[in-house]
């Protein structure tokens, strides 16, 4: 009876979230936290991460909108959270307290955790499989041709 009891406090929790006096604080460092947020500081005009698609674009274009908006390390920490949807806020959510002490060590949590979902690197090699297709006009494949040519890494001098 104590194990169905248990099962449905679970699943109340999974529905209605966890009693106030139960859920764990957030796992940044109290230097973290000490950044003041500045007044007029909003939530970054770029897409949400759901841990489907690359997440060193995502923090790229973060990173972007950190050096154009000043932010402090804690206020990076606590921005870029902001930025999460889906898989990558559950991943956040499950996080111990006090596992995040600069942006360096959250960026390094964040990559592995979603390193699955990054993109392969493009070489030079690449470009061979390039190839027309049987009803692809000229124009669309050079199009397409120049931009895997443009996702290959520039060589490197030797």
């Amino acid at each position: 009876m104590e194990y169905l009891q248990n099962g449905l406090q679970d699943v109340k929790y999974q529905i209605e979230g966890a009693p106030e006096d139960e859920r764990q604080g957030v796992p940044f460092t109290e230097t973290v936290t000490a950044d003041e947020l500045p007044l007029n500081c909003r939530t970054p005009a770029i897409a949400e991460y759901d841990g489907t698609t690359d997440p060193m674009e995502h923090l790229s274009r973060f990173e972007n909108t950190a050096l154009l908006h000043r932010y402090t390390d804690g206020i990076k920490c606590r921005v870029f959270v902001t930025t999460f949807a889906s898989a990558a806020q559950q991943w956040f959510n499950q996080l111990p307290i006090g596992a995040i002490g600069s942006f360096q060590e959250f960026c390094s949590l964040f990559l592995h955790q979603f390193a699955s979902s990054r993109k392969l690197r493009k070489t030079e090699l690449s470009l061979f499989a390039v190839c027309q297709k049987d009803d692809e006009p000229l124009k669309e494949y050079l199009q397409n041709s120049m931009l895997q040519h443009w996702r290959c890494p520039l060589p490197r001098k030797k």
